[in-house]
């Protein structure tokens, strides 16, 4: 019976791979490396510069978080992937990940016209785009400061737009 269906296309064999590397796709593991810090995103205005009480919003949801502060280190999660800063100024992260889903795989063949190889469009303009160059708003600065979420990004926003005096 076997031999029969398989004549007729039978891809048991290799579905059954498939299906075993999924499987085992969900089982999860821990990815960790060496970054930069990414804690002046987590900057908050005013006297304290971190609590560990809050959380860090960007466009109005929720970005980070600093999770533990202490002489050995500093803990902090961005967007589910744990940082730890450490005083030598190394920074390792920690994240969870599954590797590849059943969803992440799709079965389709790729298809291209052989007619069309070779076969090149001029150029199309989609929008017009007006670039104002040399002139100052005297609102611009109250402008930009509406693109601004955190302290964070208040220091590195325009390749330092905003002078910011820092207060012991």
């Amino acid at each position: 019976m076997k031999g029969e269906s398989r004549a007729h296309g039978d891809t048991s064999d290799s579905c059954g791979e498939r299906e075993e590397f999924v499987r085992r796709s969900k089982e999860t593991m821990n990815i960790s490396g060496y970054t930069s810090s990414k804690l002046t995103g987590l900057k908050l205005y005013g006297q304290t510069k971190y609590d560990t009480s809050v959380v860090v919003k960007r466009k109005n949801e929720n970005y980070g978080r600093v999770t533990e502060m202490t002489d050995s280190y500093t803990a902090y999660t961005i967007q589910d992937v744990n940082y730890f800063d450490y005083p030598n100024g190394k920074t390792v992260f920690v994240m969870e990940s599954s590797g590849l889903t059943e969803d992440m795989i799709t079965a389709e063949p790729i298809t291209k016209e052989e007619v069309l190889f070779g076969v090149v469009s001029s150029p199309e303009i989609q929008s017009q785009i007006f670039i104002d160059r040399g002139k100052i708003s005297a609102f611009e600065g109250i402008q930009r400061l509406g693109e601004v979420d955190n302290m964070g990004d208040l220091v590195s926003y325009g390749y330092g737009f905003f002078k910011i005096k820092e207060q012991e």
